[in-house]
Parts: C-alpha cells; structure tokens; sequence
C-alpha cells in the first residue's frame, strides 16, 4: 500500500498507509490535494524511518503528573519541587491543564507568553516581571525536553515559540544580568570587609568566613549541624540545606546535586571562632543539632531565617561601603574567583564548590582565567627564556674562563722551558 489521501471536506484530508501490517492514519489540514499529497509522502517517510510518533491522548494536566513523578521528585530539590508545582498549579494549569500535548503547538505557546506577560503579579500588584516569564519558561523547557528524549512528542514546541516566533522572543529576551565578575569582591575589597568583621557578632562573622573562605551557598551554611563539624581535622561535611519555603516554612531540604555533597576544609581561624561560637551558642540554643540559630528576639535559639542572614549582609555591606551589586552569593563567587587567580586547579575548585563538572566552573569564573593565563605565561617565560639566557650566559662564562686557563698554561710552559 503506497498510501492514500482522502478528501473529507473544509481543507481536511485524512492520511492512511500501512506499514508491517500496522495501518497509520493522520489527518491534516491543506489548500489543495497537490499540498495533502505532500504531507502524505512526509508522513510515510516518517514512519518508514522510525521518526514517527503516534498522537498522544495525554493532557498537559496528565502529562505533568508523570514528570513530576518520574523527574521531578528524583532529580529536584524539595525547593525546586515546591517552586515547579506552584507555577503550575497558578500560571500553566488552569490556562493550557486540558490541552493535548499534540495540539500544543509553538503557536499556542508564543499566545501564551502574550498572555502571561500581561498578568498581574498578586504579590507585587504590578505585571510579572521578564524575569519570573523566563523562569517560567525554563520550567516547561524542561517539561517539554523529558517529552520530547521519552517519546511522547516530536520537538519541544516551548522553545519552538521563542525561535520562530518574534512575539515571544521579545517577551522572552533576557534582561541584563550583571556578570559574575561584577557581583564578585576585589582583593582589596575582600580584605576591607575581613577587617570589618571585628564589629559584628560571632555568628555573622562565621557566616561570612563559611561564604568566602570555604564558597558555600546560604542555605548550604544554614544546613550546617554540629555533628557535621570536624574540629581536629579543620573540615565541615556538607549534607543537607536548610531552607525556607512559602506557605511551607522552614525545611531541612538536599543539596543541589549529587556532587554537592562533600568535605571542605577550612582556614584555622575559622574553626577556632566555630569552637569559641560553639561554647556561647549552647547556652541559648533550642535547637541543639543546629549550628546557626537566632541569638536574640522572639525566635532566639530556633533556626535562622535566611531572608534574616541576606538582609543582615546588605546593610552590612552597605555600612563599609562595599559594592550594592554583590549579593551573599558573590561571597561565593569571590571565594572561587581567589583559588582560581592563585592557581589552585580547576577541578580542585570545582569539587570544592560543588559543581557537577569541572565544565560549569570554567563558564561561570571565565574572568579569573587570564590571570591564571598571565602566571602560566610567566612560568613559562622563566623557566624556558630567562633559563636560556643564564645558561648562554654560564657558557660564555666557561668559554672565558678556558680561553684564560689555555694562556696561563701557555705562559706557564713558557716559563718552565725558560
């Protein structure tokens, strides 16, 4: 059977071909029978080369269900879980829940993030910012890409929408975000906000110490428990995050990857303010595992609010006149950035940071590798260059050295004959 093309009236043709005893139908929508005749060769070429895929019955509603089950829950943080079912139980659900994915078009998305761009924010009261669309958009991204490596669809018709489509792409198009070298201290910098951590209280200036001597994140430092804390051996084991979720609280949540689970070991002066810490905090301390709790209000003694610790820093940093566009997190960067200009290895920077590959490390602290260029150059310089030169110069000396050797024996034979 070559296949066949039926005219069912109103631009619809129905397409039938059969292939290894198994009969494929497809309707589509063409102007004439000349274009239907087309998409009949298209689609017996699709299913004589294993490319095509039979129209899935499954809603979004359904479909999101099985990601989450099957994705989500393993490969997400709890965070990262809370934050992909409020999107879209709020934004994604109630607007596409009862599409099939086969309808869901990059046409249905490109009108989608049209209308989302024009709704109200009921936090802000003001229309969602472009950056929270693009949040959005990398979350059903990553729906439609599990779709798309599982079978259930032939492309991803979400980021379909942003390349072929101009609406979308300028709804979409990223504000400027301000590069990891400008959200990352100087070394002077750095040290004036060392020296200014003699003004502030023990917990702070561990906070600080853990962010840019040992590059955590701030719920990684939150999640730091007692028995984590190796006082002998001057390391810390990074094992879980404390974080805080709306309409939640707080929860004890896993790292961010697999890989951020490691040991970092930390400067001597740190563990020495961790110990003089230790022995204050265990007098007011309700939670007694925890090793950053509140020391003072209401909640003194119970574990410390993260907003609390980002809010603290931005005054802080203020006060010393420090930069307002590094955040908590450039403490982080600037860690990085320090063993990165110093020449410490890659990989050591990257294990030490948690990153899954040394490949995320080089992306983000691309502006700290020409001063490690600059050194390698310099190495070279030294040991190839300048070594030449003093050994032209050792040569030259020994060949002068001989020349006078050869004339004193001269003059000696000389003198002996005489």
């Amino acid at each position: 059977m070559a296949g066949t093309v039926i005219d069912k009236g109103n631009g619809k043709y129905k397409l039938a071909y059969m292939f290894k005893s198994n009969r494929y139908y497809k309707t589509v929508e063409a102007a004439t029978m000349t274009e239907a005749r087309l998409m009949l060769a298209q689609f017996v070429l699709e299913i004589r080369n294993g490319e095509y895929i039979k129209p899935s019955k499954l809603t979004l509603e359904d479909f999101c269900a099985i990601y989450i089950r099957d994705y989500a829950y393993n490969n997400l943080c709890y965070e990262s879980q809370v934050k992909l079912r409020s999107t879209l139980l709020h934004w994604v659900l109630p607007k596409l829940g009862l599409y099939r994915l086969d309808d869901l078009k990059p046409q249905v998305w490109s009108n989608y993030f049209v209308w989302l761009s024009e709704q109200i924010s009921p936090y802000t009261k003001k229309k969602l910012a472009k950056t929270t669309i693009e949040r959005y958009y990398a979350v059903l991204c990553s729906i439609f890409k599990f779709a798309y490596k599982n079978g259930y669809t032939k492309t991803n018709p979400v980021s379909d929408s942003r390349s072929k489509d101009k609406r979308t792409k300028d709804i979409l198009r990223k504000q400027k975000v301000a590069h990891v070298k400008e959200r990352c201290l100087t070394f002077d910098e750095a040290y004036r906000l060392i020296d200014a951590l003699e003004e502030v209280s023990l917990k702070y200036q561990l906070i600080v110490h853990f962010g840019i001597a040992g590059g955590l994140r701030r719920s990684e430092i939150l999640g730091i428990k007692w028995a984590d804390v190796d006082f002998d051996n001057l390391c810390v084991s990074i094992c879980q995050s404390s974080l805080q979720v709306r309409m939640v609280g707080y929860v004890e949540g896993d790292l961010k990857n697999t890989y951020s689970h490691r040991k970092i070991y930390m400067p001597k002066t740190t563990m020495d303010l961790l110990a003089k810490y230790k022995e204050i905090s265990s007098k007011y301390s309700k939670e007694k595992e925890l090793v950053f709790v509140n020391d003072k209000g209401a909640r003194k003694g119970l574990r410390l609010c993260p907003s609390t610790v980002t809010r603290w820093f931005r005054e802080f940093k203020e006060s010393i006149n420090l930069p307002k566009e590094v955040p908590l997190h450039g403490l982080r960067h600037t860690s990085a950035t320090i063993l990165i200009s110093e020449g410490v290895n890659i990989k050591s920077v990257s294990s030490r940071l948690g990153h899954s590959n040394t490949n995320t490390t080089l992306d983000i602290y691309s502006h700290a590798l020409p001063v490690v260029d600059r050194s390698a150059t310099d190495s070279i310089e030294a040991f190839l260059f300048e070594g030449m030169e003093d050994l032209y110069e050792n040569k030259k000396k020994r060949y002068t050295s001989r020349i006078k050797l050869s004339k004193i024996l001269k003059n000696y034979k000389k003198v002996s004959n005489f």
